[in-house]
């Protein structure tokens, strides 16, 4: 045994840090996605457990997506804690036509139909429902929203005529 000097070590035992709270993201059609994590530790973002880190921080915006992909969040405090999966979802754009423009007569009506369901409808003349009526000229669009909050619009041109009577010309008369 060999003389020596001690010295004090003080040893810190990191425990793992807690799951990170995640909040998933969406795009209506292809797009980047925005991924949320909290944690009072770092937050690394994968693309699978384990797997390339893709980023650091609270939050985590995707490169364009085509489809729902699942990336993972891990809190670290020194430690490497367990992998949440977060989805970037990649929703469809909502399907719909008002069909061809119109020609109705004058005194007559059309009805536009944007199709059922869809969680909302906003007409340009305010009306809030799956159909609405045109009796004037003019332009009418709907904006129908999914149960995704995915938007689109389409409009439709009515246009009204009014009712000619031919003329008859007989012996150079009007």
């Amino acid at each position: 045994i060999c003389p020596g000097n001690y010295v004090a070590v003080q040893a810190i035992i990191n425990g793992l840090p807690a799951d990170p709270a995640v909040i998933p993201g969406s795009t209506c059609g292809p797009g980047t996605v925005v991924l949320i994590a909290s944690s009072p530790d770092t937050i690394n973002w994968y693309d699978t457990p384990n797997g390339s880190l893709m980023g650091i921080g609270i939050t985590y915006q995707t490169q364009t997506l085509n489809i729902t992909t699942t990336f993972f969040a891990s809190a670290s405090n020194g430690c490497q804690g367990n992998f949440i999966p977060v989805n970037a979802n990649v929703f469809s754009i909502p399907q719909f036509s008002l069909g061809n423009d119109t020609i109705i007569e004058s005194g007559s009506s059309v009805t536009m139909d944007a199709g059922s369901g869809f969680a909302s409808y906003i007409w340009n003349t305010g009306e809030t429902t799956q159909t609405a009526i045109a009796n004037s000229t003019g332009n009418y669009w709907v904006t129908v929203t999914d149960l995704n909050g995915c938007s689109v619009t389409d409009t439709i041109q009515v246009l009204v005529t009014v009712d000619v009577q031919p003329y008859v010309i007989s012996e150079g008369v009007l």
